[in-house]
């Protein structure tokens, strides 16, 4: 979890979206992006830090399925 993921769970728990803060940790924890879905309006400050997590996420998971694939050359038998 990233700083500011973790600075986001805060704010979402100081504003009362505790339930908010809950699903937000688990999809930011395995690398997906969170919508809320809340009947209430967030504060603005507040949307921002989630669009912000969610590109890190993205970002995390892109990163760490480049990580785990094999390199194309080895698959087509041209090792360096």
């Amino acid at each position: 979890m990233t700083k500011t993921q973790s600075q986001t769970i805060w704010e979402l728990c100081r504003y009362g979206f505790q339930l908010a803060a809950y699903e937000a940790e688990a999809q930011w924890g395995s690398g997906e992006a969170y919508l809320p879905d809340l009947h209430c309006k967030l504060p603005r400050e507040l949307e921002h830090f989630i669009e912000r997590c969610n590109r890190q996420a993205r970002e995390y998971s892109r990163a760490l399925s480049a990580a785990n694939s094999p390199d194309p050359r080895s698959v087509l038998g041209d090792s360096p």
